[in-house]
């Protein structure tokens, strides 16, 4: 059973494929975005809309060190680089200026990851992990005052970052009739 007191980064990870064939890893994680910039680059000689952001993820180390084949300490906080484009962006920029200008906004993003190597600042190699998002939504604060909360329809989390569905009380059997069926 995990440790109570530990912070868990809601995480979920699966690989795709495209259509050339090639897999990418594919994560889901929910966490307190912070350090935002949004800027418009020049690609392919268009304009594009991109927001960089950084999420934390805590103690799920393990799970994207196997994942990625890195070898991230396990005790750290991991800081994944996240980057919003198009759509996407354009519609985060929305969200930041509507909650003026937040240190931080609690996000669940989705996308594909990589690693990229960099040269620190002591002349060691190191290793980031960035994200390109390619959906995301906001989610309430955890706070239990706030109003948010209230209307917050996402069922609880364990600290193992699963959801809490309830017990099969909320569930209703289909009868046998193929008529039945609503899809």
């Amino acid at each position: 059973m995990p440790n109570a007191n530990k912070s868990y980064t809601p995480f979920v990870s699966t690989t795709i494929v495209d259509n050339k064939g090639n897999q990418h890893p594919f994560f889901c994680i929910r966490a307190s975005a912070s350090r935002f910039e949004a800027r418009t680059v020049q690609v392919a000689g268009e304009d594009r809309a991109v927001v960089n952001f950084t999420l934390p993820v805590e103690q799920r180390t393990k799970r994207i060190n196997k994942i990625l084949g890195t070898n991230f300490p396990e005790d750290k906080t991991l800081w994944i680089r996240a980057a919003a484009w198009g759509s996407a962006a354009d519609r985060l920029t929305k969200v930041l200026q509507k909650s003026g200008d937040p240190k931080s906004l609690r996000l669940e993003v989705f996308g594909t990851v990589k690693t990229e190597k960099f040269n620190s600042k002591n002349g060691g190699e190191g290793i980031n992990v960035i994200l390109t998002v390619y959906d995301f939504w906001t989610v309430p604060s955890s706070k239990p005052n706030d109003e948010a909360q209230a209307n917050n329809t996402v069922p609880a989390q364990s600290p193992d970052g699963f959801f809490n569905l309830g017990d099969d009380s909320d569930f209703q059997e289909l009868g046998d009739d193929d008529n039945d069926v609503p899809f």
